[in-house]
């Protein structure tokens, strides 16, 4: 459900995670589904910030329901909705979230080379990274907030309005490793100052088709998180009608089928100061808890999603309780919920409860729930190249066990989770490419990572001076280069390959490089083909350097310059090294 804007002492109640349709607090039934299908949406709602405080200060955060709430839960247990037309009602796999950072008006974006944590300059408080720390650490450090969800289930074997889950059934997958997928910075335009709820349903169909989940089985144990920018007001959010926090909903698409994403504003637009909150400081005092209600309306968000994925005809096809409140509404504070802090491998992030049909309470942890052994997978992966495209050829294997998940990262922020992606870099260069592989039943995860080098497909490199082509004569190796007349065959064609900072430039004919024999210094000296060196040896490394809209051939061995010998026009005079000349001398001087 959506998280609506309350008095703190409310809080939790109104923290409720939108799936497909928004069912606000205090309504008697959910709004009526819109034909896209995001109508049916849960969130969280605002409370007081003084009272919120003072709740933390009386009880630690660690109170449950009160006994009056507790009864009531316990007489009216969360039941099982049937699931959608294809039977899926909860997240029965290994939990995958991806991050959604909407709109340019983040700023620029940086990637810390230590952790692989996105931040962007606009984000002052530091959302973007502490939102990819909390996901990154559910299902790690021995984290058990996330096993309460385990109990719920789908599949099968278990019938619609049942309150225990049969053995033989699906369970909520345990997030082992972490839940986070990926993260995309969505800035090709701004995002809209108000986004309506169409807007942020399309927002999350472009996600999935950015990460390349592009049919319904890509996007089952997926949910998108939209998360929009400061000073925004996404479908309504922080405006006198739109009293929520957040809401999880869904959409769907023709080809990517049925897709779960969070409407998750920039929470602490809230007027944290004053009367209304969305948990900002909710648990912890000071800086700590400048980023708490981020953490306890996600986490409220993201536990109601993958109990209640889908709304298929804005009907809830998950556990809600015979109100239509979610596993995280019955646990927000106007409940009688609590919170606190959870630890997990990336440290600790402010949440609430979540209700336990089991126990009948609220709960922060519970035993993991349905674990499958399933196998250990050992990733593994080969490449190859055309031009600036990287073909990947996965060979993956897992013992005992079965492959669900494929999640590739490309060195230049590009993703994928296609089983074997090809990629198209923007710039010659070298690459780390990694391909994390996970087992469908024990969540256990395999990366291996490769560094793969692209070129600009092959080219002529033409001699201003003649307009003749750099060639040679024949394939072998110690054949001198000479200029003719440009085709767009053999040794008239060269592919610059980067090493480090400077360029082999690699005949295509022979797959010989350009090369200064003995390495010699001597001006004059004719430049030959010859086998490609490592990147210690530097007579056959050249750097382009700009002269107006053409370049110097640089030696990095000796500092001297391909140039065409005597200055000729002539097919077949020689191409020699020789000192850099000015801009207006034109034999060493090319284009590409």
């Amino acid at each position: 459900m959506s998280v609506r804007l309350i008095q703190a002492a409310t809080f939790s109640a109104l923290l409720t995670l939108a799936a497909s349709a928004v069912a606000t607090e205090g309504n008697s039934g959910n709004q009526a589904a819109q034909k896209n299908s995001h109508a049916y949406r849960h969130g969280v709602v605002v409370p007081a910030n003084k009272d919120i405080i003072n709740y933390r200060k009386s009880h630690d955060g660690l109170m449950v329901a009160t006994p009056a709430a507790k009864a009531a839960a316990a007489a009216n247990l969360m039941s099982y909705g049937g699931g959608d037309a294809n039977g899926n009602g909860v997240t029965s796999g290994k939990p995958r979230v991806y991050l959604v950072v909407y709109g340019n008006q983040w700023g620029n974006l940086t990637t810390d080379a230590a952790t692989g944590l996105v931040s962007l300059s606009k984000d002052n408080a530091g959302v973007v990274p502490y939102l990819q720390k909390f996901f990154k650490g559910l299902g790690t450090g021995g984290e058990l907030w996330s096993g309460v969800m385990t109990q719920y289930c789908d599949g099968p074997n278990v019938t619609a309005g049942a309150t225990v889950c049969p053995n033989n059934a699906s369970f909520v997958g345990y997030p082992t490793g972490g839940a986070y997928a990926g993260i995309w910075y969505d800035n090709a335009a701004a995002s809209p100052s108000s986004a309506t709820s169409a807007q942020l349903a399309a927002e999350a169909v472009a996600a999935a088709k950015h990460f390349g989940n592009t049919t319904a089985a890509s996007n089952r144990y997926v949910q998108y998180v939209i998360l929009s920018p400061t000073g925004s007001t996404p479908d309504g959010f922080n405006t006198p009608n739109g009293t929520f926090c957040a809401y999880h909903s869904s959409t769907s698409d023709a080809n990517a089928g049925s897709i779960a994403y969070t409407n998750m504003p920039y929470v602490n637009d809230i007027d944290a100061g004053g009367q209304y909150t969305c948990g900002e400081h909710g648990v912890n005092a000071g800086a700590a808890g400048t980023l708490d209600g981020f953490s306890i309306t996600e986490g409220h968000e993201y536990a109601e999603t993958i109990t209640d994925q889908f709304f298929p005809n804005g009907n809830a096809a998950g556990w809600t309780d015979p109100n239509g409140q979610e596993n995280g509404d019955l646990c927000a504070l106007a409940a009688g919920g609590a919170l606190q802090n959870m630890k997990s491998g990336q440290g600790s992030f402010a949440v609430q409860g979540t209700w336990s049909n089991d126990t009948a309470k609220c709960e922060f942890v519970h035993a993991i729930v349905g674990a499958a052994v399933g196998g250990t997978p050992t990733a593994n992966f080969s490449a190859t190249t055309n031009g600036l495209t990287a073909t990947f050829t996965d060979s993956s294997t897992d013992a005992g066990g079965t492959i669900t998940s494929h999640a590739w990262t490309f060195g230049d922020n590009g993703t994928s989770t296609a089983t074997s992606p090809s990629h198209t870099y923007a710039a010659a260069g070298t690459y780390s490419v990694t391909e994390t592989v996970t087992d469908s039943a024990s969540g256990k995860t395999s990366s291996k990572t490769v560094s793969v080098t692209v070129s600009k497909p092959a080219t002529n490199i033409i001699a201003a001076n003649s307009s003749l082509c750099l060639n040679v004569a024949t394939n072998s190796s110690g054949a001198g280069v000479i200029q003719s007349p440009c085709a767009a065959t053999g040794n008239e064609l060269w592919t610059l390959v980067p090493v480090g900072s400077y360029y082999h430039l690699v005949a295509k004919g022979s797959g010989l490089c350009l090369n200064v024999p003995g390495s010699s210094t001597a001006t004059g000296t004719q430049l030959i083909q010859y086998g490609c060196q490592g990147s210690s040896s530097t007579n056959d490394q050249w750097s382009l350097m700009a002269v107006g809209g053409r370049y110097h051939i640089v030696s990095r061995s000796n500092g001297l310059c391909v140039n065409i010998s005597g200055n000729s026009s002539s097919s077949g005079a020689k191409v020699i090294q020789w000192t850099c000349q000015s801009s207006t001398s034109t034999n060493d001087q090319f284009t590409f």
